[in-house]
């Protein structure tokens, strides 16, 4: 299963004092971008891979303590199998806090902390369990008294819940997978007053190992625009049908569709302004 990053141009920031809480403050989050299952032994081995996403953090300021309990908590990806088992590994980043030395502080100094060092590729293997329907998730997970992680009960920061962060893996050795790593739709220089119904195309590609895998592309927010710094949003549609993402189901090995981002609202301000999101593939 395969997710896709949507850029729309370049960054632009606002400046604050450190002293006023941040609500509904735009921050990068690591997510699940793909999974892909193969044997292993007489288990199976979850190959998961990480991408960018931009969050809002909403009605909760990151300078707010994170909740994760008073003993901390540390990067995860767990996998929860049909039959009701958890398999976790807390192996996610290329650096982070010794043993024994879980992340504390406010969410910001949480992210700040963690986020940079996730791996792009994570594995969860287990020793028992071959095949399945499985769903995959990363996040943090609480220290224990006794200095264990408890892989069942994941925690997310503000705007990232569990919809963002977990995504069901797909069958045994069968997988669809985005094309391009990552597209972009570039709106160009625009007036104020034209910025409205402004349109950028460009074009998704889906490969899949069968013919027969049916599938509709979401992002996995929910939603079916991207939130621009600007205050504008991007509707994005797919297809010559220009069909909103998850209206319509796709199959065959190859498919290759249109994507046609639509400006809406109003600018709130002016300069260069961007917004990302996640595409998935989600199996029918």
């Amino acid at each position: 299963m395969k997710k896709k990053l949507f850029q729309a141009a370049l960054a632009a920031a606002m400046i604050v004092p450190v002293s006023v809480p941040v609500y509904g403050e735009n921050y990068r989050w690591k997510t699940v971008t793909a999974v892909r299952l193969v044997p292993f032994g007489t288990g199976t081995e979850w190959i998961i891979t990480t991408g960018d996403i931009t969050v809002s953090s909403g009605s909760v300021s990151l300078d707010t303590p994170a909740n994760l309990g008073s003993n901390g908590g540390l990067l995860v990806a767990n996998a929860l199998t049909a039959n009701g088992d958890f398999w976790g590994t807390t192996d996610v980043a290329t650096s982070y806090p010794q043993p024994g030395v879980p992340y504390k502080g406010t969410w910001r100094e949480v992210l700040n902390a963690s986020v940079d060092s996730v791996r792009n590729q994570i594995s969860i293997r287990n020793y028992s369990v071959v095949g399945g329907s499985s769903t995959v998730c990363f996040g943090y997970t609480l220290r224990e008294v006794n200095g264990n992680f408890n892989f069942s009960d994941l925690v997310y920061p503000p705007g990232a819940g569990s919809g963002i962060n977990c995504m069901t893996a797909p069958p045994l050795n069968e997988w669809c997978a985005m094309s391009v790593p990552q597209v972009t739709l570039s709106f160009g220089t625009l007036m104020l007053d034209q910025a409205a119904g402004k349109t950028a195309d460009s074009t998704v590609g889906v490969s899949c190992t069968s013919s027969s895998v049916s599938y509709v592309l979401k992002l996995q927010t929910g939603n079916t625009y991207i939130p621009l710094s600007n205050g504008m949003r991007a509707n994005l549609g797919l297809g010559a049908a220009n069909s909103a993402p998850g209206n319509t189901t796709y199959s065959g090995s190859q498919s290759s569709l249109r994507l046609r981002g639509t400006l809406a609202g109003t600018p709130t301000s002016t300069g260069a302004f961007n917004g990302t999101g996640v595409m998935m593939v989600v199996y029918n």
